[in-house]
Order: C-alpha cells, then structure tokens, then sequence
C-alpha cells in the first residue's frame, strides 16, 4: 500500500490543507447559486405585488419587457 514518507514536511498539514481547499471550493460553487435563487425569489413575489397592485396594466407592461 502506498504510504508518505516519514519525513515529508506536508504529512501532518495535507489534511488541513484539503480540507481549507474543500471549503473554498465549497463557498465558491454555493454562494452564487444562493445568490441568483434569491433573486429569482425576489422577482417572483415583486412580481405578484405588482400585478396585483395595477393588474392589466402591468401585464400589459411586462409583455414589453425581458426580464
């Protein structure tokens, strides 16, 4: 089986350094994806305020729009 040889200087530290790395990558790839599902929820409720607030209107409005 491979193992590390008894002098390597990162043997004690690659755990910690794993696991800092996984972390990063785990922040990097979940904060955007919370980020955008928030603001697809903030558009959906604005939106059902404003169509209720104007209702035709608004509907007429947002055909004419993209987002």
């Amino acid at each position: 089986m491979f193992s590390m040889c008894p002098l390597d200087p990162l043997q004690p530290a690659l755990p910690g350094i794993l696991m800092w790395i996984g972390l990063g990558v785990l922040i990097v790839g979940f904060g955007p994806g919370v980020g955008i599902g928030n603001i697809i929820y903030w558009k959906r409720l604005e939106e059902e305020e404003l169509e209720s607030r104007y209702g035709e209107i608004y509907r007429e409005y947002r055909k004419g729009t993209w987002f």
